[in-house]
């Protein structure tokens, strides 16, 4: 079973902003900066626009960088719905319920 994304607390996603994608069913969420915030993003190779070589052998330094291309892979958060919930928690705790 799939839930939908705007129901989501937390999504992680992988963007590659360089060379975007996007469609119904795949949409760029990362890029989605009214909905969802960027809580930590880490460079991604991004095998399509990477040789081959590159990707089978790691080499320490810029160099190897250079020759690859990346994308985020992102830890993202719902902005509205984390803030409505964290409203919600400070009116019960000013109301003393909690």
């Amino acid at each position: 079973m799939q839930v939908q994304p705007e129901t989501c607390d937390y999504l992680i996603d992988l963007d590659y902003p360089l060379h975007p994608v996007e469609s119904s069913l795949e949409p760029r969420f990362a890029a989605d900066s009214e909905i969802w915030e960027r809580v930590i993003c880490e460079p991604f190779l991004d095998p399509r626009f990477s040789s081959r070589l590159t990707r089978a052998l790691w080499l320490p330094g810029e160099t190897w960088k250079l020759q690859n291309e990346f994308g985020d892979y992102c830890v993202l958060k719902n902005r509205a719905l984390l803030e409505s919930k964290q409203e919600k928690v400070k009116q019960l705790v000013l109301g003393g319920e909690i």
